[in-house]
Order: C-alpha cells, then structure tokens, then sequence
C-alpha cells in the first residue's frame, strides 16, 4: 500500500512539470533594443588666481572657479571660458565635448586695467558715390575687448553725441585689423562729427576721435570733405594714461610724429603711412620707446609730412 501512494505521487510530479512546458504557438511581435542614455561626465574647471567667473558658450554660468560640472553630454558639452577683473587668461576658450572626464586649468596674467584694451593707428571718414559716409579704423592690436560702437554728432561736443552703430565685436588679435561702418543715415547738409567708442571685457570704455565731415547740399547735390594737411589739438589735455594726437592729411602720404621732453630729448616716435586724405590719430600711453612710464610734465610733440612740419604741447598729468 506504501509504494502505491509514492508512485501516484511521482506521476503527479512528471505531470505537473509536462504542463509548464510551452506547447502554444509563439506570439507575434517585434524585437526592441534599448537605447543607451548618455553617460555621466565632469568637467573640473580651475584657475589661477581663483575667483573667476566662469563662462560658457559666451554666457556667465553664475559660477566661480574652481567649480565641477558634472551630467549628461548635451548637458556639459560647449565652450569655457573665465573673466576676471585685471586678469588675462590663457587658454581664452576651452572647448569640451562632454565625452570624457576633463580637467582644465586656466593661468591669469596680471593686466594694467588703466591700458585701453586696443591700438587704434587709424581712423578716418569718407564719402561713396551714393553719399553715404564710411568709417575705416585700424587697431594694430586687441586685448580683452568686447567691440566697438560708433557715435555721432552735429558739434564737437561728445556729450551730445548718440550711437548710431549696434556693437561691432572685435577681433582680439594681436596683428593689425582693419573695420568699416556705413553711415547711410545723413540727409540734412551741416558738419558731422563721428567718435569711436571701444568697450572691453570689464565694461571701460575708451573714445577715440573725433573725425568730421561735410555735407553739402546743393544744386549740384555735391559732397565736400575739408581735408588739409594740419596737425590739431591732442585730445584729452592734459591726460593721464592716454591721449590721442589728432592730424588730418589732404592726400595719401607719410607721417610720422616725435615727442620731445622740455629737456628736447625724443622720448617717442610713430610713423605712419595713409592711402587716403582723412583725419586720423595715433594713441600716445605716456610711456617712452622702451615703454617705460614717462614723469608728469609737459611734453611737445610734432608732426612732419612732406613738407609740413607742426609742433604742439601737451600735459601729462598723473
């Protein structure tokens, strides 16, 4: 009777798993993969000094360094760059992918913040065939410089000017660069004074100018444009650091300007070549040809093209 009971069991048992056995026809369907999300990735950012604000894709974060940015790659992945005040730093921009761990370290250089963070050698104002009048500067250097605006006048008086130009990014190259702006705005015949205004990563400005030009309107619906060959008044003076030694030419030619101590000893030199009649300036910074800061005093400095030679004072204040 014992052994009956066992087998009856073990044929429920062989009956029982025959069962879970999958007889049915499979069930129609597709195969799906799982797609993969990013993975997690940082970006340490550090710098020396540290402190600095931290910019990417040409936006401030809202951090400082040193700082770890840590997600997704389309969440990390751009361009860095930090700003400091007094501060250059290189690299300028750091491009990061977002693909793997990253650690970047940006060395500050201490900046004089009083040296305006451009060069302008010149800058000029003439008139195209259809009565517009383009502005052509030059700067034989840039430094941490955001761009350029461009203002406008019926007198010589800066403080009525008005922009007319929305900013024209500058190039921060350390080669010389030429700019253009079309004023296409003038109707009224009168005399117009245009000032350049250059705007750096800290938010100083620097003016540079003014240049005029004539519109006349006549019967013969003409353009004249003043240009003699003088030197005029540098501007500010008395300065302190920088001024700007203005002179204007009546045709293409070369010009170079001296600065003299009282003591009649050169301390400075410039020479430049136009193409064009214009009103130009060079940037004087008070240092001597070695660069080192001259003493507060009064200076002279002179112009000579061709034949014209012209000489005038002028203050260092400090």
């Amino acid at each position: 009777m014992k052994k009956t009971f066992l087998f009856v069991i073990l044929m429920l048992t062989l009956a029982t798993s025959f069962a879970q056995t999958p007889l049915e026809a499979p069930v129609k369907g597709s195969i799906c993969g799982i797609q993969r999300s990013d993975e997690q990735h940082s970006l340490h950012i550090v710098s020396d000094p540290i402190g600095a604000s931290i910019y990417k894709n040409g936006m401030n974060t809202g951090f400082v360094t040193p700082m770890m940015f840590e997600g997704m790659t389309t969440n990390i992945a751009g361009v860095y760059h930090v700003v400091m005040s007094g501060y250059t730093f290189d690299p300028v921009n750091y491009s990061y992918d977002g693909t793997t761990d990253a650690v970047v370290n940006f060395i500050g250089t201490v900046v004089d913040l009083n040296d305006p963070p451009v060069e302008i050698t010149e800058f000029s104002a003439t008139l195209t065939q259809y009565h517009y009048v383009q502005l052509t500067w030059t700067s034989q250097y840039e430094s941490n410089l955001l761009g350029y605006n461009v203002y406008r006048s019926t007198s010589y008086d800066l403080s009525s000017a008005i922009q007319i130009s929305e900013l024209i990014d500058g190039t921060n190259t350390s080669s010389p660069h030429t700019y253009t702006y079309l004023d296409q705005e003038l109707e009224q015949s009168g005399t117009y004074y245009y000032w350049l205004q250059a705007i750096d990563m800290y938010g100083s400005v620097y003016f540079f100018g003014p240049v005029s030009i004539i519109l006349v309107d006549n019967d013969s619906d003409c353009i004249a444009t003043p240009f003699v060959t003088n030197l005029e008044g540098a501007y500010p003076n008395p300065f302190n650091p920088t001024t700007n030694i203005r002179y204007q030419l009546d045709g293409r030619g070369e010009v170079k300007i001296d600065i003299y101590n009282t003591r009649g000893q050169l301390v400075r030199s410039f020479s430049r070549y136009h193409d064009a009649a214009g009103s130009y300036n060079i940037l004087w910074d008070g240092r001597d040809s070695s660069g080192r800061a001259l003493a507060s005093g009064v200076y002279l400095y002179k112009m000579t093209s061709g034949s014209y030679s012209c000489g005038k004072k002028l203050v260092l204040q400090k």
